[in-house]
């Protein structure tokens, strides 16, 4: 990383905006007691409105038939169309990803169920320090280069 590469990224870093939800001593040494996990992970389940041991158990040991529905997204409909038309044409399909934790995990989860049926697959992720977070010109540009086009059917 260059000293220039450093600067903009840490300007970039400072005009962010940290959001930090409230907390609830009580409610978190609650769910940390009854089970048995620490106060980091009993606030994180806080975070995602979970707030009673009962919650817990189900939101650590789901079913599978609990999952919502993937068409509730919007234009998951579209999306798949676009993917089965670019596979009927044998085009190249790239899945783009972000490069935390979820993102990384998810493109390889779509990369690898995608592949088992169809093997012009690829995918990228961004650079974190030159292309920064979301989906942005210089990796769709990137994608196009490299032969990716999802949009030309």
């Amino acid at each position: 990383m260059t000293i220039k590469d450093f600067f903009v990224y840490s300007i970039s870093m400072y005009n962010k905006k940290w959001v930090f939800f409230p907390q609830n001593e009580d409610s978190i040494q609650y769910l940390s007691q009854e089970l048995a996990i620490s106060k980091i992970s009993s606030q994180l389940l806080l975070n995602r409105g979970i707030k009673s041991p009962a919650e817990a158990n189900l939101f650590f040991e789901f079913e599978l038939e609990s999952i919502s529905s993937p068409f509730l997204l919007k234009d998951m409909a579209k999306a798949l169309k676009l993917i089965y038309k670019k596979i009927d044409q044998k085009g190249k399909i790239f899945i783009y990803g972000d490069y935390d934790v979820d993102g990384i995990t998810s493109v390889g989860v779509l990369y690898k169920t995608l592949s088992f049926f169809y093997k012009n697959i690829n995918f990228y992720i961004p650079d974190r320090v030159r292309e920064g977070y979301g989906l942005n010109f210089e990796a769709l540009n990137r994608i196009k280069e490299l032969g990716g086009n999802l949009f030309n059917y």
